[in-house]
């Protein structure tokens, strides 16, 4: 009685066509003197962030979305990271894992528990899968959200924000991080 009918859907059709659609350059939209950029590299995101300093930073939306539609806040100049490969890297450089802030909750903490199986647990109570696969770990660490799940794990573990502008890097205690790369090897 409420059957509806059997609709052939071309999956590689539409794959081919989105695709299409990726953008290979930065991005910029202006539209009632507010601004949305889309960089391309860490580069040009360092350079966007010194030039536009209160602009506000978007990588999974999770909290900005709220922002919107539950506060109506205004956002001014946005500044969308979701782009930027080097933000969506993970890395175990010497037995330090290192996860870039634009990396999916999703695959942040796939990582993780490769590591740390106790955070298993913690992990599957963590949001939904939605919000786990727009959200951004480091999203979920700098907004500062009373929900910040992943905050109280990651300070367990002694996890080190390393924040980067056009000055150099820095951990987020202070301390300078040095990264010296020769071909071949890495140290720092």
């Amino acid at each position: 009685m409420f059957a509806l009918p059997t609709v052939a859907f071309d999956s590689e059709a539409v794959y081919e066509t989105l695709k299409s659609l990726r953008r290979n350059e930065s991005f910029v939209y202006a539209y009632e003197g507010q601004r949305f950029y889309a960089p391309q590299s860490l580069a040009e995101l360092i350079r966007l962030r010194a030039a536009h300093p209160h602009a506000t930073l978007l990588a999974g939306g999770t909290d900005v979305g709220v922002w919107v539609t539950k506060q109506l806040r205004t956002l001014g100049d946005m500044v969308y990271i979701g782009q930027v490969a080097e933000l969506k890297e993970i890395h175990d450089e010497a037995g330090v894992l290192r996860i870039g802030a634009g990396v999916s909750l999703t695959d942040g903490y796939a990582a993780l528990v490769q590591y740390y199986p106790q955070l298993i647990e913690m992990w599957e109570r963590f949001a939904s899968v939605p919000i786990r696969n727009a959200g951004t770990l480091g999203g979920n660490v700098a907004n500062g959200s009373p929900i910040g799940d992943a905050l109280p794990g990651l300070i367990a573990l002694g996890a080190r924000v390393v924040l980067r502008n056009s000055a150099g890097a820095r951990a987020a205690d202070g301390r300078p991080v040095c990264r010296l790369y020769a071909e071949g090897d890495a140290a720092g």
